[in-house]
């Protein structure tokens, strides 16, 4: 590969490079947040109408149902969550 092909291509990978990130921070909507904030404003006031929790990252999948007033984790066959975490979460 000769200087002249190098930098054409180094040139032309730039460019992709940077119209692909021009594209993607054009098409996202960022909203300013601060640490702390809660990320469903009204669960706190509806946490008593909650009858599940399922949280899922690739193919793991957590799911937390209530029965009654006990919370119990669905993929453990029911074995009982602790209550105090729960309602930390929520």
């Amino acid at each position: 590969m000769t200087p002249k092909h190098f930098a054409t291509l180094a040139l032309t990978a730039a460019a992709s490079l940077t119209a692909a990130l021009v594209i993607y921070s054009s098409s996202q909507r960022w909203s300013p947040a601060t640490a702390g904030d809660p990320l469903f404003a009204d669960l706190a006031r509806n946490a008593a109408s909650v009858e599940s929790i399922s949280v899922s990252q690739g193919d793991n999948k957590l799911t937390i149902e209530k029965s009654g007033e006990r919370w119990l984790v669905k993929e453990k066959g029911g074995f009982p969550a602790s209550t105090d975490k729960v309602r930390a979460l929520l």
